[in-house]
């Protein structure tokens, strides 16, 4: 899988989140239900001081030799003096060197894909913060440009 090697500053993300096992069978079922949240709450509009209009998922907070449980955030990049309103996580992942992935092809079915093929790489990732960039218009994903960003050494 082709990917370009990035250097990035630290990031500052606010949004909502939940923990996810993919051990677990409801995983995807808690990944989809803090979406629906997002949107129905309007979680997107709620999010001071954005730093630009996309859409991001932070995960972070890897545990265990598997890393397959992890905090899954979905909401903004921010500056770092913004206030957290009440109920959102706020999180800076450290500036690092990332694989760059282009997401090709029909969603979800090309994220997941894309997510497989970097598990079953060769890639020697830091698990430091992994992040996926959603272009949007009105506050809502295109899903035409999703970048997906994963620390490495």
């Amino acid at each position: 899988m082709e990917y370009a090697t990035v250097v990035k500053g630290p990031m500052y993300v606010m949004g909502v989140s939940t923990k996810v096992s993919t051990e677990v069978e409801d995983s995807k079922k808690q990944v989809d239900q803090l979406w629906s949240q997002f949107f129905a709450e309007d979680i997107y509009n709620k999010i001071p001081s954005k730093a630009n209009n996309n859409i991001v998922v932070i995960y972070f907070g890897y545990e265990g030799e598997t890393k397959t449980t992890f905090q899954y955030l979905l909401g903004c990049e921010v500056s770092t003096s913004t206030p957290i309103p009440a109920g959102m996580t706020f999180k800076e992942i450290p500036a690092s060197t990332y694989a760059q992935f282009s997401v090709k092809g029909k969603f979800p079915e090309a994220l997941k894909d894309t997510w497989e093929s970097i598990s079953k790489s060769v890639l020697k990732r830091l698990y430091s913060g992994d992040i996926e960039i959603y272009a949007t218009e009105n506050g809502r994903p295109t899903y035409k440009d999703v970048i997906i960003l994963v620390s490495i050494e």
